[in-house]
């Protein structure tokens, strides 16, 4: 997969797959000509499919996929994951938080790709969010995430990142299809937005085929 950083733009692109992030410094121009398609993110697990002829309206979800070129899909986050899942035939672009996560959204996700085809080809890529360094939870989320809780000086923190690949691992892919940024947004504030320094911006995750 190859990487480049340029006009505050982290992009990725793999065969005719092409992934963006925007950082703080994104200087607003957009590196592709395509409709984007977005959603009402509720932090559920609703992943709705996208084709040309779909018109433009507002539906709820925190998920998208498509067989189709030339649909730019888009999820924002601030600390949650954004989760990049393709392959030659589709793409997918996943808004991961612990509720979402909780809900059974990756593994939703998984079953999509699956009744498609199968895992073999496919590649994940999870973009930034806040890792376990920072993300601080209570007892009441750590309950349903109990695998990937790390426990420090008397405060317990949620490996959400861990959790997601783990999902992808048990449902049979390879780890050297498992891509990842090793940028905590909480961390790294001074290039990625995250709610709980503050920020009201959002960090926008772009996937399409070319």
């Amino acid at each position: 997969m190859k990487r480049g950083f340029q006009n505050g733009l982290l992009g990725l692109s793999s065969l005719n797959i092409k992934i963006f992030l925007t950082t703080k410094r994104w200087n607003k121009k957009y590196p592709f000509n395509f409709r984007i398609c977005s959603l009402k993110q509720v932090h559920g697990n609703k992943i709705i499919e996208f084709k040309k002829e779909d018109k433009f309206f507002k539906k709820e979800g925190d998920g998208l996929f498509t067989k189709e070129k030339g649909i730019v899909l888009e999820v924002k986050t601030a600390d949650c994951f954004p989760v990049f899942i393709f392959n030659e035939n589709l793409i997918m672009l996943l808004h991961v938080g612990w509720r979402g996560a909780k809900k059974g959204i990756v593994e939703k996700g998984i079953d999509i790709f699956k009744k498609v085809g199968n895992l073999k080809n496919v590649k994940i890529f999870i973009g930034s969010g806040i890792r376990k360094c920072c993300y601080e939870v209570k007892e009441d989320v750590a309950k349903f995430f109990k695998k990937s809780i790390e426990e420090r000086n008397g405060k317990i923190y949620l490996d959400l990142e861990k959790f997601i690949i783990d999902n992808f691992l048990n449902a049979g892919l390879h780890e050297k299809n498992i891509f990842t940024l090793p940028h905590c947004t909480s961390c790294r504030n001074d290039i990625f937005y995250s709610h709980r320094k503050g920020d009201k911006g959002r960090i926008r995750a772009w996937i399409l085929k070319e």
